[in-house]
């Protein structure tokens, strides 16, 4: 299975909907997708991501199935530092942390990481990722450390989310170490697509293809760290 990971467009955070460069990079998104013969399309419950969304629904004749624990509200009770006004792991704090702590699994015992919420959101998105996969017949084996099939697995689908919430879930997903995903990847831009593929019940059993992929002119691109 192909999983797209698409970042929401151009937004209005306080109005929680997207400028019109938002809606022209989410048009340029659908047309990436129209000839990817997806089979499932999810989403958000933010609207941002929902808007995002619409226009590759729309292209392939796809409703869109929501996910409320993708809605980046929830990854902002514990990645969020509103002292710097940004997620706590991309301050240079932490960032000089997680390079204290690269290839460390017992990252999570560090005294400074055991004041933070980290582990507490690492794992309820972990969970929530466990449930979905269970809608899509995809269960991992922690004795194999692979993913495994339970019936008919789709080819291709797509999550509409969040910039935040691509941290902890694309390394949740990849079973790639916190502080070592946020140190080999920057934030994911706007409208951008990053693909990982799932090859269950495979040795090689899952990869990230392509990260931070725009698929829209440069003149359409806008940098914003922020969610």
């Amino acid at each position: 299975m192909i999983l797209y990971f698409v970042r929401h467009g151009d937004p209005d955070y306080a109005k929680n909907i997207l400028t019109p460069l938002g809606h022209k990079q989410a048009k340029y998104v659908a047309k990436f997708f129209e000839s990817k013969k997806i089979d499932k399309i999810f989403s958000s419950d933010s609207n941002r991501a929902m808007e995002t969304a619409k226009y590759t629904a729309k292209i392939l004749h796809k409703k869109i199935n929501i996910l409320p624990w993708a809605n980046e509200s929830l990854a902002g009770k514990d990645f969020w530092d509103h002292k710097i006004n940004n997620w706590i792991y991309v301050s240079d704090e932490y960032l000089d942390l997680f390079k204290k702590l690269k290839g460390n699994k017992n990252w999570f015992q560090n005294e400074k990481i055991k004041k933070t919420n980290f582990e507490k959101g690492c794992k309820r998105i972990q969970k929530s990722l466990k449930e979905w996969f269970k809608t899509l017949n995809i269960f991992y084996d922690e004795k194999k450390k692979i993913y495994v099939s339970k019936g008919k697995v789709p080819k291709r689908v797509i999550l509409f989310a969040h910039g935040g919430m691509s941290v902890p879930t694309l390394s949740s997903i990849l079973h790639i170490n916190f502080p070592d995903y946020v140190l080999g990847f920057q934030m994911p831009g706007l409208c951008s697509i990053s693909r990982v593929v799932i090859n269950v019940d495979k040795k090689m059993n899952c990869q990230l293809l392509t990260y931070n992929e725009l698929p829209y002119p440069k003149e359409l691109n806008k940098f914003d760290i922020h969610e």
